[in-house]
């Protein structure tokens, strides 16, 4: 399924392919965010990515189940998944048009940069 907030398309295919996203998505730059499970087929995208919070909460939780015995694992999840929970419901909180403060500012610029550079890399674009 790809979506926006005004339309659903339903593509039913033999396969998942990357050939499927490239069929829906087209290959010439698109504006926004495709949220993405983490699926290779998507990575070559002509948009930017997110992974879907959930995914992400889903592999975390999965990682703090398979090494309960590890300390450093335990407190990465037990810091990760509160922060993915709540970011999760970012969206019934009120916008705010405010502008941050300096630092958080270059904290998100800073953040921008690197998400494009990881982004490039893999996309094989380094």
């Amino acid at each position: 399924m790809f979506a926006t907030p005004a339309l659903r398309a339903f593509l039913f295919r033999r396969s998942r392919s990357a050939g499927v996203a490239r069929e829906a998505l087209g290959e010439k730059p698109l504006a926004g965010v495709l949220v993405v499970n983490r699926y290779n087929a998507y990575n070559r995208a002509p948009c930017q990515l997110q992974y879907c919070y959930a995914h992400l909460l889903r592999g975390v939780e999965d990682l703090a189940q398979e090494f309960p015995d590890q300390a450093e694992v335990q407190a990465f999840t037990a810091t990760l998944i509160p922060l993915l929970a709540a970011a999760m419901h970012l969206h019934l909180q009120p916008f705010s048009i405010s502008l941050p403060s300096p630092k958080l500012r270059d904290y998100r610029d800073t953040k921008i940069l690197l998400d494009r550079l990881d982004c490039a890399r893999l996309n094989g674009r380094s």
